[in-house]
């Protein structure tokens, strides 16, 4: 089977298809050769390919669904470069305020990149349940520095579930 490269977007650190064709993930990122990891397979004319990315890329997290019809530039996932390491000493969490379905960007931007500042009422994500959208705004009481998601990946989340690790004592940079 042969391999396509996934478009790479850098500035807001997703992976889009290169493609036309039908959508299958990958149940676990399978290596394709030493450089590249097998995210997918996309169908194209009754034709496997599989979608490759570069092997640098970390924590690869599929937001479309098996199935899917996805075009040419449309999104597959999002990845992280580097994770942060975190250490219970520096860092707090903030938990989901409701069940449902959660999503951390809108129109394909992210809301956070690790190192964003995120003031008290900021808008960090989405909680969907039975058609009705809650914005998930911040609601710590001073201005903090965003670490990473927990999990990336759009998924079911529970009340009380961490959904972000941030840091407290943010210093301001010029």
């Amino acid at each position: 089977m042969k391999c396509l490269a996934c478009i790479i977007d850098r500035e807001h650190h997703l992976v889009r298809s290169p493609g036309v064709g039908v959508f299958v993930s990958e149940s676990s990122g399978g290596q394709s050769a030493a450089s590249l990891i097998v995210i997918g397979t996309l169908m194209r004319l009754d034709v496997p390919w599989r979608l490759c990315i570069p092997s640098h890329i970390e924590d690869f997290c599929c937001e479309t669904a098996n199935g899917a019809f996805v075009q040419a530039g449309d999104i597959l996932g999002r990845y992280e470069t580097q994770l942060l390491p975190v250490s219970a000493e520096n860092c707090d969490t903030m938990c989901a305020p409701a069940d449902g379905f959660i999503r951390f960007d809108a129109g394909g931007n992210v809301f956070l990149h690790p190192g964003d500042i995120i003031h008290p009422g900021d808008i960090v994500a989405v909680i969907e349940l039975m058609k009705i959208r809650m914005d998930v705004a911040f609601d710590g009481d001073q201005d903090v520095e965003f670490v990473r998601y927990t999990d990336c990946s759009p998924r079911a989340v529970r009340r009380g579930e961490s959904i972000l690790e941030y840091k407290k004592g943010v210093s301001y940079r010029r």
